[in-house]
């Protein structure tokens, strides 16, 4: 299933059903490592995706590193969390 980001125009894959596995002790924690990040940041961005929140509030108390996807309303409106609850009428991460 293809879909349109809006915000980038590129075309996406949605595989719907398909997850993964990265065992942390043997591949380590998989962050971002580019750039020095601390680990607050990742942290605030996995209890945004985890509750499935596009408000933005809690998030930018701990980065500004997704200010530059954040609408008007402080929201992100492709927030991956928002799309893996809310999206194919199902609770990906619930279920």
């Amino acid at each position: 299933m293809e879909e349109l980001n809006e915000r980038t125009g590129h075309k996406i894959k949605i595989l719907p059903g398909v997850s993964f596995q990265i065992d942390v002790e043997k591949e380590g924690f998989p962050i971002l490592t580019l750039r020095k990040n601390p680990i607050k940041s990742p942290i605030a961005e996995t209890s945004l995706v985890i509750t499935g929140e596009k408000d933005t509030t809690f998030l930018r108390k701990y980065t500004k590193m997704w200010d530059e996807f954040i609408e008007k309303d402080g929201t992100i409106s492709s927030a991956y969390g928002y799309r893996w609850r809310h999206h194919f009428g199902r609770d990906q991460l619930g279920n």
